[in-house]
């Protein structure tokens, strides 16, 4: 049996974690990534906490399309950028965007501005949102 001196891979493993640490957080790519997978649950599955956030969302949306162009380009938008279905049948993560204020902090990572904001959050519904996680 060969024995393997665990000191060795501890340096490379640590700096290998640190380099996956270091590109997760700046990368777009999995910023974006995670984001959607983000909206997708909450939609689904947080129902009551998407319907709470869209209280709280305040402004309009520039139709600028930067949010169409997350992690790929949806097929929906135009050479134009402008949404195809936009007033008929989008699906409600598209109508539910931004849902928090992490959406807008991407279309800013992304060099854009969203029309929406969002009103502080209350003391008592911090508290509430992680009981109900």
């Amino acid at each position: 049996m060969h024995n393997l001196d665990i000191n060795l891979l501890s340096e490379p493993v640590s700096r290998w974690l640190i380099h996956c640490n270091h590109f997760f957080k700046e990368s777009r790519f999995c910023t974006q990534l995670i984001g959607k997978f983000r909206r997708l649950y909450l939609v689904n599955f947080r129902k009551g906490y998407v319907r709470k956030q869209l209280k709280r969302r305040k402004g309009e949306c520039h139709q600028c399309g930067l949010c169409c162009t997350f992690l790929f380009t949806c097929p929906f938008l135009n050479r134009l950028g402008l949404c195809l279905i936009y007033g008929r049948c989008r699906p409600n993560v598209c109508k539910a965007f931004p849902i928090d204020q992490r959406d807008i902090n991407e279309i800013r990572l992304c060099g854009g501005e969203c029309g929406y904001s969002f009103d502080e959050e209350p003391l008592e519904d911090k508290k509430e949102i992680k009981k109900e996680a």
